[in-house]
């Protein structure tokens, strides 16, 4: 403090004699940090060397259960973040630093006065039209294209462009609106767009700090923000922008329920220290403040600390909006049911965590070596740490008398304790292992603007993504796959059921041993899973009775499947790679595959049909994004988007979409295909036009490149109707 007062002092008067100021406290500050840092390595290496032993304690953490706590203002969050900063370098066991019952509300006021818009009609078009592949029937997922069977509106190149799309014959681009930031995804809702950008700005304005002269103030730092920009589209041919919200953190994913959006955004927690406390989130219209959420927490340690924001608005009343934050570890995965929203992280506690203070670890000698070794040698051992009471003493006498009556062993009775105790510690570190690895899933109820926070749960392993969960009957279905590195390598993969307060109450662990999860699929009763290694295990899981999960049947056949999809209560679609046996005996990759699952017979699952697409590296957009994967069972189509490497020669990469009729009985039956393969002269190492999407309006087909949208006849895809080129960015030369 007293450094900056004598900045201020010279802001005016000696602007160089301010710059050699500054130069000499930054030189001694670091000087003394970089002391501070070797004192601290010291100190940690004395204590690491201090223990007998480097194999932590395999109890469970004493997690304190307390309700949610909260940091109502900006002096509050700075203190606490200071707090944890410093407490990175010495973390005790009996800390808590952290979290959960009752979050508070954000302040906004509900009965402002203004009504939502009717939603009109869309414009007269075709009532046939597909929407986006989502998860949850009645839950939207947020999109770069969306389409309401007339028009398609379509995020390109921070670029709104909204499409006469139908007829086909005519179609063309209507209306542009530049987007402000990296704009990423929207909503369709009626008249109105919601349109998501990525956005860095600086923590807060000025109106922010009353009374504080900002010519004193050191330059604002950046934040990650989410700009919203909301259009009223009645006029597609002048869309009509009716305000920019700015929500905290990085965009992350989105749902919309009715007319409710729920914005899930994160943000590094960081201590920047500008001179004054970090702000409160908040979200802004301009300068004012429309909603801002006191920051909770949970009393778990994380060595990570990360903002999730949940905005909550009505996207055809914006002034109907809460917001809430929870402070906690990076979210990676995230699922929403028309009630819940739940969000996860890996728990991800640091290995010097588990470690006990000196003394404990002859507890764990004698706990995990002394139980597997000889009888006559654990009797010396027990009588020796009852004898001395001197615990220097007792330690050398306990390793010399252990050598002693080791030596004297045969050499079979040698390689058996060494086996045994090498096996105890393996054990002991897949116990330490499998309480590191677990995952926080944390429950937030929806009720329109009202976000609820109900409590947390934990499971082993790792979730692969959204699809890793499910909500039934008032239970979540979880789906993980566990890694164990280290002396012993291996993995396997387990099934949680957790009631609607996240206590476990049925598992299936240890599934598939050496394999992980390729792709899950809870419907109803049941989950289809899917695990690779060198073969695809198709698993029917059981899941009607929640605190007993069980296996019924599994089909075991070459490939994988990474995602899988529904054709009916009796067929599941599946979309991965075959495989092949490589020259050396393993297997590898090859051709895309696409397959058709029949599950009428529970216990004896089969493969109806298969069709390979290419070679090794072929690729599709649906392997990783479903919302790529287009099906209509009404129509018998399957549309699916493929880069294909054809006879795995890499430099010949065709682009486009394969289109399918697809029935129990007849299987994959290709219709035809689109192309969207560049001319050789425009390819580059980067960009080869993958096909992003597909769509249909009516009986015509869309596909969206980067480059392109087609519009093709669905009776005969031969019939091209229009291609129409998409804006591109400008290219950046550099002298």
């Amino acid at each position: 403090k007293g450094c900056k007062r004598l900045k201020k002092g010279f802001l005016l008067q000696d602007t160089e004699q301010l710059r050699e100021i500054d130069n000499s406290i930054n030189k001694k500050l670091y000087s003394f940090f970089m002391r501070i840092q070797l004192l601290t390595i010291f100190i940690l290496s004395l204590l690491v060397l201090s223990s007998c032993s480097s194999y932590p304690s395999p109890s469970p953490l004493e997690e304190t259960d307390v309700a949610l706590k909260q940091l109502k203002t900006p002096e509050e969050l700075q203190t606490f973040l200071r707090d944890h900063q410093q407490s990175q370098f010495f973390v005790k066991r009996d800390e808590t630093l952290f979290m959960s019952e009752n979050l508070g509300r954000a302040t906004v006021a509900q009965d402002s006065g203004i009504t939502g818009k009717p939603v009109s009609a869309p414009a007269k078009g075709s009532g046939d039209y597909s929407q986006t592949n989502v998860q949850v029937e009645g839950v939207d997922e947020a999109d770069f294209v969306k389409n309401d069977g007339k028009y398609i509106y379509l995020v390109q190149n921070n670029e709104l462009l909204i499409l006469d799309a139908y007829p086909p014959a005519t179609a063309d681009i209507i209306a542009k609106a530049p987007l402000e930031g990296n704009a990423q995804q929207l909503f369709l809702n009626g008249d109105s767009i919601a349109v998501f950008s990525s956005y860095y700005g600086s923590y807060d304005t000025i109106q922010d700090l009353p009374g504080v002269d900002s010519s004193i103030l050191p330059p604002l730092p950046t934040r990650e923000t989410t700009l919203i920009h909301l259009y009223d589209v009645a006029d597609r041919k002048k869309p009509v922008k009716i305000t920019t919200l700015t929500a905290p953190g990085n965009y992350y994913q989105s749902r919309m329920v009715g007319d409710y959006v729920y914005l899930v955004s994160q943000e590094s927690v960081s201590l920047y220290d500008p001179g004054y406390p970090i702000p409160l989130p908040a979200i802004r219209e301009d300068t004012k403040i429309m909603a801002m959420s006191p920051v909770s927490y949970i009393d778990v340690y994380m060595p990570q600390l990360v903002f999730n924001h949940i905005t909550a608005f009505n996207i055809n009343n914006y002034e109907d909006i809460g917001l809430e934050t929870l402070m906690m570890g990076y979210a990676n995965t995230l699922y929403m049911s028309e009630k819940n929203l739940y969000i996860a992280h890996q728990k991800n506690y640091p290995y010097y965590y588990y470690r006990q203070p000196q003394g404990n670890q002859e507890d764990k000698f004698f706990s995990i070596v002394v139980p597997v070794l000889p009888n006559h040698i654990q009797n010396a051992l027990e009588d020796i740490r009852e004898k001395y009471a001197d615990p220097y003493e007792r330690t050398q006498q306990i390793y010399a008398t252990y050598q002693d009556l080791f030596n004297q062993l045969s050499d079979a009775e040698k390689k058996q304790v060494r086996d045994d105790v090498t096996k105890a510690l393996a054990d002991y570190e897949e116990q330490l292992q499998e309480e590191r690895q677990k995952t926080f899933i944390h429950r937030f109820s929806l009720d329109k603007t009202a976000i609820d926070y109900e409590g947390k749960g934990e499971v082993k392993g790792n979730l692969l993504n959204q699809f890793s969960l499910d909500e039934h009957n008032n239970y979540l279905r979880v789906a993980t796959t566990f890694y164990l590195y280290g002396g012993r390598s291996t993995s396997y993969n387990n099934v949680y059921v957790l009631d609607a307060e996240l206590n476990l109450v049925g598992s299936l662990e240890r599934v598939a041993p050496d394999e992980r999860i390729y792709s899950t699929r809870f419907i109803g009763d049941r989950l289809y899973m899917v695990t690779f290694r060198q073969v695809d295990p198709f698993f029917v899981i059981d899941l009607a009775q929640p605190t007993n999960p069980q296996i019924l049947g599994a089909l075991k056949i070459p490939g994988f499947s990474d995602y899988l999809h529904p054709y009916d209560e009796n067929h599941l679609i599946g979309v991965g790679k075959d495989t092949e046996e490589n020259q050396f005996g393993g297997v590898q990759t090859a051709g895309l595959k696409l397959a058709l699952f029949d599950v009428s017979d529970v216990h004896n699952p089969k493969q109806r049909a298969k069709y390979i697409i290419g070679g090794q590296g072929t690729q599709s957009e649906a392997l990783q994004d479903h919302k790529a994967f287009l099906f209509s069972r009404e129509k018998n189509l399957l549309a699916i988007p493929v880069q294909e490497v054809q006879k795995n020669d890499w430099q010949n990469t065709w682009n486009g979409v394969y289109v399918f009729d697809l029935t129990p009985e007849q299987g994959f039956i290709l219709k035809g295909k689109v192309d969207h393969t560049l001319p050789r002269e425009k390819q580059t190492n980067y960009s080869y036009n993958q096909v992003r999407r597909s769509l249909y309006i009516g009986d015509t087909l869309y596909t969206l490149s980067q480059y392109y949208l087609k519009s093709n006849s669905l009776q005969n895809l031969e019939q091209a109707y229009t291609t129409i080129k998409l804006p591109q960015p400008t290219p950046v030369i550099y002298y």
